[in-house]
């Protein structure tokens, strides 16, 4: 679970980054115990400095045990990141989801003039009426929008290209069509992680290869996806530079962003 409070001046790629933290201490606990542990030793053995020698030698010795136990526990470490990358994608892309929609939602409520509303949205009169300010119009818009039964018109962002379209239609806001393409397998992949035990179906393997042919070629039907270190940390870096370029998009078009909110992570 990912809270994190902001403040009048902090980006979404600052937002992104301390969430991205918090996930990858999980691939250095077991290597950051063994530094505790080895320290400790260290200053045991400075401790004991006036003690009979049987004492430190004692000391000293189990020092180089845990010293030369350092490969053991970096082996241990990797094999132990390796069966959690997976999971890492998971909150990863959970994190990147929850903070695009209350992105969206902090835009619309502080720009609500600026908005493209489509021409056929229906709100009933008395909402608008009761509506003191911009803000309590923008929600009444916001509360339409996310309860539309339409896929078209609903406002999703699981999936990394209607969150595009999203952002461009109202808000005027680019997101780079590459680093889209390139992050929908991975909101593919980690849907397959939670609705399908890692495992792709036909749906997943045609919305796959929409944006990335050459990766849905090496899968079928039945297979099983194996989230590894390059698959992790190349979607990290593209998440990254989304949220840089939404920084950057959000100057350019000079819209009010205050970020009102805590963030926290949702569920599918």
């Amino acid at each position: 679970m990912m809270s994190i409070k902001t403040d009048k001046n902090i980006s979404v790629d600052s937002i992104f980054q301390e969430a991205a933290g918090e996930i990858d201490s999980i691939f250095s606990s077991f290597r950051d115990l063994h530094g505790i542990y080895k320290t400790s030793f260290d200053n045991l053995e400075k401790a004991l400095g006036e003690l009979p020698q049987t004492y430190r030698t004692k000391v000293n010795n189990t020092k180089k045990s845990f010293s030369n136990m350092a490969a053991t526990v970096e082996n241990k470490q990797n094999s132990i990141s390796n069966k959690l990358y997976a999971q890492a994608l998971v909150i990863l892309m959970g994190n990147a989801e929850s903070i695009t929609k209350e992105l969206f939602r902090n835009l619309l409520r502080q720009n609500v003039r600026s908005v493209n509303f489509k021409e056929n949205i229906q709100i009933s009169l008395k909402s608008v009426l009761f509506a003191t300010n911009d803000a309590d119009l923008a929600d009444v818009v916001l509360q339409k929008l996310e309860s539309e039964s339409n896929p078209a018109d609903k406002l999703n962002f699981q999936n990394v290209l209607q969150m595009k379209g999203i952002f461009k239609g109202y808000l005027n806001i680019e997101i780079d069509k590459g680093v889209t393409n390139s992050l929908n397998k991975y909101w593919q992949i980690r849907h397959s992680i939670i609705h399908n035990g890692s495992v792709f179906d036909q749906r997943c393997i045609d919305n796959i290869n929409k944006t990335d042919p050459e990766f849905a070629k090496s899968y079928t039907v039945g297979d099983k996806v194996t989230v590894n270190k390059v698959m992790y940390d190349e979607c990290f870096a593209k998440l990254t530079f989304m949220f840089q370029s939404l920084d950057d998009e959000i100057e350019r078009l000079k819209l009010k962003y205050v970020d009102e909110t805590d963030l926290s992570s949702g569920k599918e």
